[in-house]
């Protein structure tokens, strides 16, 4: 994928999660500047903003480029393995979402 392609991304929402800690959420909004952090379960629960400054949305950008995440395959799955980290990767762009996720495996 091109630069352009990921200065189209307005959204990104990772969750991460296991059966022994929980969920951990964040939410990066590239179009409000915003960042936001939840783990809905634990108790207390936690839920965080903030707001990003433009050279920090450059970066991010330029890692995801880095990590070429438009590129992921669509899932990471470690067969028969029923506990572990599940993760999913939700990106949004005008013309589309896209969907990545695995258990217990992740990009190389």
């Amino acid at each position: 994928m091109t630069a352009l392609a990921y200065e189209n991304i307005q959204k990104l929402r990772l969750s991460v999660s296991s059966f022994d800690a929980g969920e951990d959420i964040y939410e990066l909004d590239f179009v409000q500047s915003s960042i936001h952090f939840k783990r809905p379960f634990n108790q207390p629960s936690i839920d965080t903003h903030g707001i990003l400054s433009e050279k920090e949305l450059k970066r991010i950008r330029k890692r995801l480029i880095q990590l070429d995440v438009l590129n992921w395959s669509d899932e990471y799955i470690m067969e028969h393995v029923l506990d572990g980290t599940m993760w999913s990767l939700q990106i949004d762009t005008p013309f589309e979402r896209i969907d990545k996720y695995g258990h217990q495996e992740f990009p190389k």
